[in-house]
């Protein structure tokens, strides 16, 4: 009988429910950064950016399948953005752990597009996309907070941000612009028109003014999603451990 006891016990935790359905879940873009600043990124912290050049990257981003846990949102129809807190990290030439700053800036942002027009004259597309199309795109940003120095006259803030692109012409591509399930349904990448990596470096200066690196460009060779940090919610700890307090009591009683 206690046997049959300790069975049903252990299969019942097995089927113990795992927490909400909205799992967070990682998107790792890997590829090779293969196009040149066109400006010079002078760093007041030390950062040096042109020895990436020409090497191969692994970027991994950490984002939410529940929008109540966005720190910020935007929905108008044509375009939504959704920016969640996490860090991501880098691998490239070593390993760099992404962070945003603590007031959000930098945050991961997933950003989706519908249906947008970009004129013939748009400057900043990258190599090989041409303008006067309409499209459907879907980007995945990094920040990283670099640093800041200085006071209110003379502060100096910098930031690095990496934004992972595909850009469908197909306009069927992306029609519900809520927040999307990369982790369970995937959008066909291999389908896109166009695919890349562009890296910006931000320094902005209360005196100067902003001032930003063109952008290095770089290939996107493969986007891989997984599951992140799947452990029980706290609940399902408390309802495992009043069932085994409950066996435990049956089986003293027994004895």
């Amino acid at each position: 009988m206690i046997k049959n006891v300790l069975i049903t016990a252990l299969l019942a935790s097995a089927f113990l429910p795992l927490g909400a359905s909205a799992k967070p879940y990682s998107v790792k873009v890997s590829g090779k950064l293969d196009s040149q600043f066109t400006e010079t990124y002078d760093s007041s912290f030390g950062l040096d950016l042109n020895h990436w050049l020409g090497n191969s990257y692994s970027l991994q981003m950490n984002f939410d399948n529940d929008p109540a846990k966005a720190v910020d949102s935007i929905n108008n129809g044509s375009e939504s953005v959704w920016s969640f807190p996490q860090n991501s990290s880098l691998a490239l030439n070593g390993t760099l752990t992404l962070s945003p700053a603590s007031d959000g800036i930098g945050a991961n942002e997933i950003y989706m597009i519908n249906d947008q027009y970009i004129p013939a004259d748009f400057s900043g597309l990258p190599p090989g996309v041409t303008g006067d199309v309409s499209v459907d795109g879907l980007f995945l940003g990094a920040g990283h907070f670099v640093g800041y120095q200085g006071g209110s006259a003379n502060l100096v803030q910098e930031l690095v941000w990496f934004n992972a692109a595909a850009i469908w012409t197909n306009l069927a591509t992306i029609q519900n612009l809520s927040l999307p399930d990369l982790l369970n349904t995937p959008l066909n990448f291999a389908g896109a028109d166009y695919k890349w990596l562009a890296v910006d470096a931000i320094r902005w200066s209360s005196v100067d003014g902003q001032s930003s690196v063109g952008r290095l460009y770089g290939s996107v060779d493969s986007i891989q999603f997984a599951a992140v940090n799947n452990v029980p919610e706290p609940e399902t700890y408390a309802m495992l451990l009043a069932g085994l307090g409950l066996l435990a009591w049956k089986l003293r009683r027994r004895g």
